[in-house]
C-alpha cells in the first residue's frame, strides 16, 4: 500500500511566498537576504548539517520555520550577519532570555522559541563560517537548553467520566475514538 503525504498546508507555496516576502523586507539588509536564502537552499539539500553528522535534508516545513527565525535575528541585529560580534551575540541572548528580543507581533517568545532561535541562528553561523573558528567563538557558549511545559492531559478515568456524560451516543463514541486513537478534533 502505498500513501502518499498530503500537505494541507500548501508548504511549497506558502515557502515560495516566504521568500518574495523576504526579498521585499526593508528593515534587512540585502546581505542578510541572500545569505539566508542560500543557507535555505543549501539546508534543502542537505548541506547544512555539522561536520560528521548524518548529512539530512530539510524538508519545507522546517526551512519556513527556519526562514521566520533567521528574519527574527536579522531583524533584531540591524547588521550584516558576516559582521556580527561577540558583543552582538551576548546582546542578543540577553535579551532572549530577559523577554526584549519581540516577536513580529510585540508578544514574548516562549522558553522553546528562544531554544529554537538561539539553535537556528548558531546552526546558521555555523554554515556562514565555514573554518569553524568564528562560529565556535560566537557560539560555543550560548545554552540553547530550555524547561519545557508540563502538558495537561486526560487520563483514562477523566475520559470515561466525559464518556459517560455525553448526550448521544454519537458523541460518546466521537470522544472515545479520540482518546483510543490519540487524535486531535482537527484531525479526525
Amino acid at each position: 500500500m502505498n500513501l502518499e503525504k498530503i500537505d494541507i498546508h500548501n508548504s511549497e507555496e506558502t515557502y515560495q511566498k516566504c521568500i518574495l516576502v523576504l526579498g521585499e523586507d526593508k528593515d534587512i539588509s540585502e546581505t542578510n537576504k541572500k545569505l539566508i536564502i542560500n543557507f535555505l537552499k543549501d539546508a534543502a539539500i542537505g548541506k547544512t548539517a555539522r561536520k560528521g553528522a548524518r548529512r539530512r535534508q530539510v524538508n519545507v516545513r522546517a526551512r519556513l520555520k527556519n526562514l521566520y527565525l533567521l528574519k527574527s535575528v536579522a531583524r533584531f541585529m540591524k547588521k550584516d550577519f558576516e559582521r556580527i560580534s561577540v558583543k552582538d551575540m551576548e546582546k542578543m541572548v540577553e535579551s532572549l532570555n530577559n523577554d526584549k528580543f519581540l516577536s513580529f507581533n510585540g508578544k514574548k517568545y516562549s522558553e522553546q522559541s528562544k531554544s529554537n532561535i538561539k539553535g537556528t541562528f548558531i546552526q546558521f553561523l555555523r554554515w556562514m563560517h565555514k573554518d569553524g573558528r568564528k562560529a565556535r567563538e560566537l557560539t560555543d557558549w550560548i545554552d540553547t537548553s530550555y524547561k519545557r511545559k508540563e502538558k495537561p492531559f486526560l487520563r483514562e478515568t477523566d475520559v470515561e467520566s466525559i464518556v459517560r456524560k455525553a448526550n448521544t451516543l454519537r458523541q460518546k463514541i466521537l470522544f472515545a475514538f479520540l482518546f483510543d486513537c490519540g487524535c486531535r478534533i482537527e484531525e479526525f
